[in-house]
């Protein structure tokens, strides 16, 4: 469980920085290995005001050399049964350090459709929500007869059919809002609604991860009747913008 002992220190390490950067006391922070606490508690620091803002601005005004321009933003793209675009967040890098990285993760009121799939994750993190509400709700395995049969997908660009079936068992729905956090293991099954309904009509989360230990799988009732997902490029200095104005106003 993530500590308010630990998350002052981080906060600390990364006000006493002497630029802008915080690759340099994340590294110290979270050291080689850090555990599902520690980037949570890396999150929550790192998405204090008095730390963010001054990023924000920073990346905002200039992003030559940072974490922004070496890896671009990005969104993952499908088309539904019916052939509608369905995107995801806008994942917009940060920072990168020793094992760890950290970006943004912006849902907008100006994206067609939002996805609401079911899936698990690339890798493990910690997430802190900026503004408006993490929405999800969470599966585990069980066994036959018990739960729902899925087909479960690898988002890997290349295989199209299924991998093989699982049963899921539908858990809690869970809603964090602005001001709370919460870590993700990569082998956790979940379908993410996300609404955005913070201010300036989005949702922001700061995420903290360890590199990707998969692909990602999707889950499926039946097979998939829609496109595979690819990835598309997007305005990560726009999306920056979003959050700073939400910020400013919350």
């Amino acid at each position: 469980m993530a500590s308010s002992h630990e998350i002052s220190h981080a906060t600390y390490l990364l006000a006493q920085r002497v630029d802008l950067g915080v690759e340099e006391p994340l590294d110290a922070f979270l050291g080689p290995e850090p555990s599902l606490d520690k980037l949570t508690e890396a999150a929550v620091a790192l998405g204090q005001p008095q730390i963010m803002l001054p990023l924000l601005d920073a990346l905002i005004y200039d992003p030559t050399g940072t974490e922004l321009e070496r890896t671009p933003a990005r969104m993952i793209v499908n088309h539904d049964e019916d052939g509608n675009r369905v995107e995801s967040l806008h994942a917009v890098p940060l920072a990168q350090g020793d094992g760890w990285s950290a970006r943004l993760h912006v849902w907008s009121a100006g994206q067609s459709q939002l996805t609401e799939d079911t899936h698990n994750h690339t890798a493990d993190f910690g997430s802190a929500v900026l503004t408006g509400a993490f929405r999800d709700t969470l599966y585990s395995p069980a066994a036959h007869g018990e739960g729902e049969k899925r087909y479960e997908y690898l988002n890997d660009g290349q295989r199209t059919g299924p991998v093989r079936e699982v049963v899921l068992m539908k858990g809690p729905s869970r809603i964090i809002p602005a001001g709370e956090a919460h870590t993700m293991d990569h082998r956790v099954v979940h379908s993410a609604n996300v609404r955005p309904d913070g201010p300036g009509g989005i949702s922001a989360t700061v995420v903290v991860r360890r590199p990707r230990k998969q692909f990602g799988n999707a889950y499926t009732v039946g097979e998939r009747t829609g496109s595979p997902p690819w990835v598309e490029p997007v305005d990560g200095v726009a999306a920056l913008k979003k959050v700073r104005t939400a910020l400013e106003n919350s």
